[in-house]
């Protein structure tokens, strides 16, 4: 998420009243402190994720709250955060736990990147602070019923109290979302499809690059449905879908629940216009034209274009999806192409499970309503969007 936002700062969901803290834009002397046996350099991190997210109004605001608490934080590596996460290729970037009520960051990013790691502090702050009013006990509660159905099948969650979570969770992202936009950040520039560094010398390699995080985002989403698919139906059955599928009437159950012939799962491209469109740009202009290095692309993109205008004008005047442009379409083509490979490639292998009905897998574009949320937490893109615009 860098790169300076243009999105006007409206502030996140209001917290509860707290008493004001003394000097303002100081990092707090009391509440929330790190662990009492963390290292001189886990100290100076914590110090240094504190006066980062004083800077914003967010930020300073979710502080205040936490002085009223006692939260403790530590620091932990990339393989610890993995055994946090508890699935395979996983990383969590923070974690509260609410039986130790302490915040675990990721050790590594919060000293790359201090914008991403007092997000995620404040992120798993409002979490802290929801601890107060039992909402993180829900979380521990649907964690282990969910665990309890693999030997129970009547072990159902609670719509309620889900509802609640969800609620909760989507508080907790709101809040840190807004802290990246006021400290003027958006994806972390380790978050590029290609070298943080730009040392790409050819599109080639670019589209390998691409199709290689592809890949993986799509191995991950496909493992996570097969992991929990008995549990679609507690939050979103389908039953107007399940009435047109063999077997769901008959069995009376949903679709969701294993009652039909088969299930499915739609696999959506978001944003599929700005995603064709940047690498038509990065082909056209950076490789055909070189116009500009994939360096300063990437330079480009994490200043949110200030300072880069005439290399903006250029990747907007680029060739685009959806004008009959052979150039473009022949990207797009292409990309559609490789997606669908990539689902129908992970979805072959739960194929043969034997344990539950059949998964349906379908590929498709779309993006739905969520036009203006995709585009609030994304950083600029290659096509020449700028960060925070709709996608």
């Amino acid at each position: 998420m860098p790169g300076p936002s243009r999105t006007p700062a409206t502030g996140p969901t209001p917290l509860p009243a707290q008493p004001a803290i003394a000097g303002a834009g100081a990092a707090p002397t009391s509440g929330l402190d790190v662990a009492s046996d963390a290292s001189a350099a886990d100290a100076q991190l914590f110090e240094r994720l504190v006066a980062t997210l004083m800077r914003t109004p967010s930020g300073r605001q979710v502080m205040q709250a936490l002085q009223q608490t006692d939260v403790k934080v530590t620091f932990a590596s990339d393989a610890q955060m993995r055994a946090e996460m508890g699935e395979p290729g996983q990383v969590a970037l923070g974690i509260y736990d609410v039986r130790r009520n302490s915040i675990i960051l990721h050790r590594d990013l919060a000293m790359q990147d201090a914008s991403r790691g007092a997000s995620i502090l404040a992120h798993e702050g409002l979490h802290a602070l929801d601890a107060a009013r039992g909402v993180e006990e829900l979380w521990h509660q649907q964690a282990v019923a969910a665990a309890n159905r693999s030997s129970d099948p009547q072990a159902t969650f609670d719509r309620a109290s889900f509802l609640q979570m969800l609620i909760a969770e989507t508080g907790a992202w709101m809040v840190e979302g807004q802290v990246l936009r006021e400290l003027g950040a958006s994806i972390p520039a380790g978050h590029h499809a290609f070298n943080p560094d730009g040392s790409q010398r050819s599109y080639e390699e670019v589209w390998q690059a691409f199709l290689a995080q592809m890949d993986h985002m799509v191995g991950n989403l496909v493992g996570h449905v097969m992991d929990t698919i008995d549990d679609r139906y507690t939050i979103a059955p389908v039953p107007l879908l399940s009435a047109l599928i063999d077997g769901a009437i008959s069995s009376r159950r949903d679709m969701t629940a294993g009652g039909a012939r088969f299930r499915t799962f739609g696999m959506l491209i978001e944003s599929a216009g700005h995603t064709i469109d940047s690498l038509t740009a990065i082909k056209k202009v950076i490789f055909e034209d070189q116009a500009a290095t994939m360096a300063e692309l990437c330079d480009a993109l994490d200043a949110d274009f200030c300072g880069y205008e005439g290399l903006r004008a250029k990747l907007l005047a680029a060739p685009k999806y959806g004008n009959d442009d052979p150039y473009a379409d022949a990207v797009g083509q292409t990309l559609i192409d490789a997606f669908v490979a990539t689902v129908a490639r992970h979805a072959k292998a739960h194929a043969e499970r034997q344990d539950t009905a059949r998964m349906l897998f379908a590929p498709g574009v779309a993006t739905f309503s969520c036009y203006i949320g995709i585009g609030e937490a994304l950083g600029a893109s290659p096509d020449g969007r700028l960060s925070g615009q709709p996608v």
